[in-house]
């Protein structure tokens, strides 16, 4: 029994730390009305995707990161920051000029005509594309293109 009693106490610690990260995960996902949206994110949907309506907003706290996704009722996709930058477009059909760099849309023009971009993501270090054969490329934060995207 004593033993039982000494095995129980070596694992508490690590019981415990596992109570407190569990209770600490903030992690959630919300639907939101999109009055929620910040400013700055309402004004890039009504400046580039004029006719297409919000059908969801989605807010996702991530510790201290909130960040939300939008779905348009074509079914576009977008993400924005929580100040409202855009950071990523999905859409089944070519994305809006507007939205997408003009030297990177050089460059498909010129280099992968007739397709053309359908998502765009802005990453840490670079962005990429997704054209409507499937292809995927990666360009600098300059729009300087990079490389095919495996």
């Amino acid at each position: 029994m004593n033993k039982q009693i000494k095995h129980f106490f070596s694992f508490l610690p690590l019981l415990a730390t596992l109570a407190i990260f569990s209770g600490c995960d903030k992690d959630s996902d919300t639907v939101v009305p999109e009055s929620e949206l910040p400013a700055q994110a309402l004004s890039f949907i009504a400046t580039h995707f004029a006719g297409q309506t919000i059908a969801q907003v989605v807010e996702e706290k991530e510790r201290a990161d909130v960040s939300y996704d939008v779905k348009l009722t074509d079914s576009t996709k977008l993400e924005f920051t929580s100040a409202g930058t855009c950071t990523s477009i999905e859409s089944a059909a070519k994305l809006p000029d507007s939205v997408v760099p003009a030297e990177i849309r050089d460059y498909v023009t010129t280099n992968y005509s007739p397709y053309e971009v359908r998502a765009w993501e802005l990453e840490k270090n670079d962005q990429e594309v997704k054209l409507t054969n499937g292809v995927e490329l990666k360009f600098d934060l300059n729009n300087n293109f990079l490389r095919v995207d495996d």
